[in-house]
């Protein structure tokens, strides 16, 4: 496949980081067990249909779900957070799936937000690698022959991140720092994902911040791939999970809890089956086979600590919110 085609495959995927998630009442209203032969309880999912939604949709396919007594309507939905938020917040949907600062921030600002958990963590829809890992799912790009060589030669240069206020930009800067870089030094500038390539094969930037798939599509087109600056700034932390509304989650306990041993159960079976994740991708994305193939699949974490205080911590430290929200309150119990 031609760099060319590589990209025309992956500029239809836009990855995006970031979805805050509070929602409304279950249709199903699901306050009590489902017992043999109950009727399951119907949750009406937000997706935005991206590679981290892979073990939610293979579990989903394999009937973790259904066996666990809900009806899960999936509804994948071309908008970015601000605007499934709202969509969420007046009961359209039960549940959103999205980046893990989304809810954070929104508690901060007195949203009534609840992260689906388990076991007193939020339940993974895709985690930062352990430090040392050599492939994440993040990487800052840069042509063949620029002279950056490291985070640290990022000082004064343009480069290209999805958002400068969220997940991605608490990466950059932690890494930034770590190597020396006062954050205020970088220079950078808000571009979708799937123009990024673009705009660093024109000059308009020096580097870009780039996730999956477009990181492997960077290294087919021979650019070089200088740091993973998640793995530097919040390693092993959950990036993305899966949001409700205290309402919801209130009035519908039980469901809830059945909704995240379902999405566990799906996480353990997709970090078992990593073949099965990748040949469910082009199922739901737009992403090919070969390309599904190739690209590095984010880990799920099963049952680790309440990293929200990792994500939390850095979002006060870079200014982005006021004070630390109660990250253990937020929380369901799961």
């Amino acid at each position: 496949m031609t760099s060319s085609r590589l990209w025309t495959v992956a500029a239809t995927f836009a990855a995006v980081l970031a979805v805050t998630g509070c929602g409304g009442e279950d249709e199903a209203g699901g306050g009590t067990s489902a017992g043999a032969g109950a009727k399951p309880a119907k949750v009406k999912m937000a997706s935005l249909g991206v590679a981290s939604d892979a073990a939610m949709m293979l579990g989903r396919k394999k009937g973790f779900f259904e066996q666990e007594g809900i009806d899960l309507q999936v509804e994948q939905v071309g908008a970015g957070g601000a605007a499934v938020a709202p969509a969420v917040l007046k009961g359209e949907y039960d549940v959103a799936g999205g980046g893990i600062d989304g809810p954070v921030l929104g508690a901060a600002k007195g949203l009534p937000l609840k992260v689906i958990g388990s076991g007193g963590a939020p339940v993974s829809k895709g985690t930062t690698p352990p430090q040392g890992t050599e492939k994440g799912t993040t990487g800052i790009a840069v042509p063949a022959d620029s002279p950056i060589r490291s985070v640290a030669d990022l000082a004064g240069k343009k480069m290209a991140a999805i958002t400068i206020t969220g997940l991605q930009y608490l990466c950059i800067a932690g890494a930034a720092e770590k190597a020396g870089v006062d954050r205020e030094q970088l220079k950078i500038l808000e571009i979708p994902a799937p123009e990024m390539l673009a705009a660093l094969e024109s000059g308009r930037v020096e580097a870009a911040a780039l996730v999956e798939p477009f990181i492997t599509v960077a290294r087919k087109q021979g650019m070089r791939i200088i740091d993973d600056p998640c793995v530097d700034a919040i390693p092993g932390a959950i990036q993305a999970g899966y949001f409700t509304s205290e309402k919801w989650a209130n009035e519908n306990t039980d469901t809830a809890q059945r909704l995240s041993k379902a999405l566990v159960r799906s996480n353990e079976y997709a970090n078992e089956n990593p073949d099965e994740v990748r040949a469910i991708l082009p199922e739901y994305t737009k992403i090919e086979p070969g390309l599904a193939k190739a690209i590095t699949l984010a880990p799920y974490d099963t049952g680790g600590e309440n990293t929200l205080g990792v994500i939390a911590d850095k979002l006060e430290q870079y200014g982005l919110i006021d004070s630390k929200p109660d990250t253990d309150a937020i929380l369901t119990d799961g």
